[in-house]
């Protein structure tokens, strides 16, 4: 015979609400927009800054951060990251195009050989897709 170890505790409504929370968070099958509002709800329930949350959950500051603004995104492209038809990484590129719909433009060419203009380069790039992909993604 196998046994269950129950442990019952008194919790708080606010400390069962922290408690469900951080327990769908540890979810595999989440989606990014999932995650982004349970996080948005955690915060919201606890009063904790976003510091605190990624200490709290195991992350980076700059993952939370990322992942919360994924709920800035236009209803079609959440819906699309809800779905699975596109990754996180791209909800992150689409919520950093700057303007959807007009390309990045730099005022002088960029020097491939500078590890700095690379990067800016990658970062226009990235926003320039994204101003191709945007608009189709919206219909």
């Amino acid at each position: 015979m196998q046994r269950t170890v129950i442990v019952r505790r008194e919790v708080t409504d606010h400390e069962a609400v922290e408690i469900a929370l951080v327990e769908n968070l540890q979810r595999e099958d989440l989606s990014p927009i999932e995650e982004a509002e349970a996080y948005r709800a955690l915060i919201a329930a606890t009063g904790c800054s976003q510091q605190d949350l990624a200490g709290a959950v195991g992350k980076s500051e700059a993952y939370i951060s990322h992942t919360l603004r994924s709920l800035k995104l236009p209803e079609p492209v959440r819906r699309r990251l809800e779905g699975g038809e596109l990754s996180a990484r791209h909800g992150r590129h689409l919520v950093t195009a700057a303007e959807p719909g007009v390309p990045c433009r730099r005022s002088r060419p960029p020097r491939p050989e500078c590890p700095a203009n690379r990067i800016a380069c990658a970062e226009a790039l990235s926003a320039s897709l994204a101003a191709l992909v945007v608009p189709r993604l919206l219909h």
